[in-house]
């Protein structure tokens, strides 16, 4: 359809409303899209309504009354997207002639698309476009129309081809990519050429349980992960498996579960932890399993892990034994590994680099539901820093530089603030680094290896280093010796100060709070 029609923009628009506003009302002049990006409301077209809820998308016809209201608990953000159709009448070697037509436009309502990041891009991208009066590329907002309309128009709508070996695996193939949608038994008929009837009997014979049977377990197992590991409204996420009515997805959940969406979300959760140990802990929750490397390297933290199964090189088979509700794991794993974890329990991503611990404490405090035990842990946390500070004021002139350094296999690290203790050095405790250290590693956000020719200048009037003895020691042992090291002022001066890597190798959360201490006490 999009080959030979022509398509104007006619408006973009972001619509606001506070939920202490009345209604906003309106006549569409032309064909309109909409898609919520914020909020929860309702839009009324003519005599019909439809509630509004994070990513629904609604198309509206020329001439159409609409009214939209927010809901009285949140604020409503909207995203309006005006066009209009020209279809092609005449096409001859002088001229081609268009006239306007609504032919091949959905209905007044919602659009059914499983493809809610997409579509949001989009609508943002095409608004900015369209107000950017000036912008040097006057096609853009015309690239972005078509695309959007691409989506909605064509790709949401056709027909997929699955290569399966039976017409039920196509069947379900279809309803695993787009169990957000609309889902009808004579569409998936037509899918896999069976009548309505021999298909349900066919899926039941091969999957053990019916169409809809397979629908709600598939829809309720993305809801538990939603729920497990984020923070959305239980309308955001009724809206993204498939349920435009929040409260009938209340009741077909806990039909499933035996439990309301919101009790789900509140109940014990067995965590399972590739990382983050520290940060878990200051929560108040003790993972049933955690890696058998982070335990060894975390001994500040032995007496918190007493008990705590650990599980060595990817034992899947008994990360699965654990029955873990949500693994918890960094972003530096690599795809195939999050993919392995991911058929065991929903698992929770959470970012190596460029979220500080604190942070970090509080955004998972905020997906398990204990905000208010996060902030009372932070708050007791920088007490005891304050109080530290204060002490070690008496002891160091504000002029002093230190930093954190590890030595392994004869190679010198200037650590980065999320390595071996130097976010608590620098951002909790106040010290100050030396220039290249803050320039070329702290303002860097990674750590640096230096060579000896250039140690002098990374080198700091206190110097924290840990040796990180498992690559072997020969080359560590002649760094020690070489006359490079032994002529900086630190080192002269006994201001070296070295600590185990286990008692520095986690960052973070409980951790964190030891390691604090731990580095006030080599200097007081």
């Amino acid at each position: 359809m999009l080959n030979t029609n022509q398509y104007l923009l006619r408006g973009a628009k972001s619509i606001l409303l506070k939920k202490t506003e009345m209604s906003n009302e309106m006549l569409i002049s032309t064909p309109s899209l909409f898609m919520l990006g914020e909020g929860y409301g309702a839009m009324k077209m003519d005599d019909d309504a439809y509630e509004l809820s994070f990513g629904c998308l609604l198309f509206a016809h020329a001439g159409t009354r609409a009214s939209i209201s927010s809901s009285e608990h949140s604020d409503l953000h909207l995203y309006m997207i005006q066009f209009d159709q020209y279809v092609q009448i005449q096409d001859t070697r002088d001229q081609l002639v268009y006239h306007q037509s609504c032919e091949g436009l959905p209905d007044n309502g919602y659009i059914a698309s499983n493809r809610i990041g997409i579509l949001l891009g989009l609508f943002k991208s095409l608004i900015e476009a369209h107000q950017a009066e000036a912008s040097s590329n006057p096609f853009e907002a015309q690239k972005l129309l078509l695309e959007l309309l691409y989506e909605v128009l064509i790709a949401g709508h056709k027909t997929p081809y699955y290569d399966y070996a039976t017409p039920v695996q196509k069947a379900v193939q279809y309803i695993k990519e787009n169990y957000s949608t609309k889902l009808q038994r004579n569409f998936l008929a037509h899918l896999t050429g069976y009548h309505p009837h021999y298909l349900s009997k066919q899926f039941n014979k091969e999957m053990g349980q019916s169409i809809s049977d397979f629908i709600l377990q598939l829809r309720v197992d993305k809801a538990k992960e939603l729920l497990s590991i984020t923070s959305s409204h239980i309308n955001e996420i009724a809206a993204i498996v498939g349920y435009q009515d929040a409260l009938y997805f209340s009741r077909k959940f806990k039909q499933a579960t035996g439990m309301h969406p919101s009790n789900f979300r509140q109940r014990p959760k067995r965590i399972v932890a590739f990382q983050f140990i520290g940060t878990l802990l200051a929560l108040g929750i003790t993972p049933v399993g955690v890696d058998a490397r982070l335990a060894y390297h975390s001994q500040q933290l032995r007496s918190e892990l007493e008990g705590v199964i650990s599980f060595e090189d990817w034992d899947s088979q008994k990360v699965r034994m654990l029955q873990p509700d949500i693994i918890v794991a960094p972003d530096y794993l690599r795809p195939e590994q999050l993919g392995q974890l991911r058929t065991i329990a929903p698992v929770l991503v959470q970012p190596w680099e460029n979220i500080n611990p604190i942070e970090r404490l509080r955004f998972m405090g905020h997906i398990f539901g204990i905000q208010h035990e996060a902030e009372k842990w932070i708050l007791q946390f920088y007490q005891m820093a304050e109080q530290l500070k204060y002490r070690l004021s008496n002891v160091f002139h504000s002029n002093e530089t230190a930093a954190v350094y590890e030595i392994a296999d004869g190679n010198i690290y200037v650590l980065s603030k999320q390595d071996r203790g130097a976010y608590a050095l620098y951002d909790v405790l106040g010290f100050q680094p030396p220039d290249a250290v803050k320039e070329h590693v702290l303002d860097a956000g990674k750590s640096k290896i230096v060579t000896l020719d250039e140690l002098s200048l990374f080198a700091a009037d206190h110097m924290i280093i840990s040796i990180f003895e498992e690559t072997g020691m020969e080359k560590t042992n002649r760094l020690l010796a070489s006359e490079a090291w032994q002529q900086l002022p630190a080192v002269k001066s006994d201001l070296v100060y070295r600590i185990p890597v286990n008692k520095c190798y986690s960052n973070d959360g409980v951790s964190l709070q030891k390691l604090t201490f731990t580095l006030a006490q080599l200097f007081l």
